[in-house]
């Protein structure tokens, strides 16, 4: 009798310890989905998106108005660079949930590298001639003024780095003048540092992105000697899942978007 009680009191502890098992077992699953919905959440109000360092302002001009339209309070970092740093960023580790180029053939690599799935061209940029001295642009001939013995110093965008340092040297093969004015050639990290150097007057003039120097003084080239650079962007493998990431993309393709690239000198991608 004795051990027929000890039998049944036995069984009774071990129902005891594995409900309190599965109690706690449930109760680690609820707070672990809480937690995991509240994470996601606070992810979707929150973007990282890499811009390349010529449509960096019409990007933040975008983002502004972005936000008016979904009228929520969302967190948009955005990060500038070349578009060569900015890829190799991602390559490393970086989580841009969107990456925007000044050319197509970086977001191509990142296609390649299975990092995004397909990109989209959301500008095309042009290359001009910029001086902050405006009797250097009075003569239109552009290979006059490339060639002034006055001129010392000509900046340029790394081509390793930056495509419109690529364009740049594309230009001066285009006009047989690279070997000649390789030794006044100074060098940019970036488009955004190229346009600097004019500023600071470590170059008299430079070949920069136009979207840069829209209300600068500044010489066009004729399209005949370039080709305007296909600017496309991908949403990211760390953004394809993120409804707001995804909204944006869509907006930067929207007339509106389109009207402001198109207001910082670039070619819309679209028909206005």
């Amino acid at each position: 009798m004795r051990l027929k009680i000890d039998l049944i009191l036995e069984m009774m502890k071990m129902k005891i310890i594995n409900f309190h098992k599965l109690f706690f077992s449930v109760l680690f699953l609820i707070l672990f989905i809480g937690c995991s919905e509240n994470n996601q959440s606070t992810n979707n109000k929150k973007l990282s998106i890499f811009v390349a360092s010529s449509a960096k302002y019409a990007i933040e001009d975008i983002t502004k108005e972005f936000k008016k339209e979904i009228d929520d309070e969302v967190e948009i970092e955005i990060y500038s660079n070349s578009s060569g740093k900015g890829f190799a960023q991602l390559q490393n580790g970086f989580k841009y949930d969107l990456y925007f180029s000044a050319d197509s053939i970086y977001p191509k690599k990142i296609i390649e590298n299975n990092l995004a799935k397909e990109s989209k061209v959301y500008a095309k940029g042009l290359l001009v001639l910029y001086s902050k001295n405006s009797d250097l642009l009075k003569n239109n001939n552009l290979v006059e003024i490339l060639t002034n013995q006055n001129i010392s110093k000509i900046a340029v965008a790394n081509p390793k780095l930056a495509p419109y340092g690529v364009l740049g040297i594309k230009l001066l093969k285009n006009l047989n003048l690279e070997n000649k004015l390789k030794s006044k050639l100074v060098f940019g990290s970036n488009i955004a540092q190229t346009v600097q150097f004019v500023d600071s007057g470590n170059a008299e003039i430079g070949l920069v992105a136009k979207s840069l120097v829209k209300d600068k003084k500044f010489l066009s080239i004729d399209k005949k000697l370039f080709k305007p650079i296909s600017q496309s962007f991908v949403l990211t493998k760390f953004g394809e899942n993120k409804s707001l990431a995804v909204k944006f993309r869509d907006f930067v393709l929207s007339k509106k978007a389109q009207l402001i690239i198109q207001s910082y000198g670039f070619e819309p991608a679209i028909k206005l």
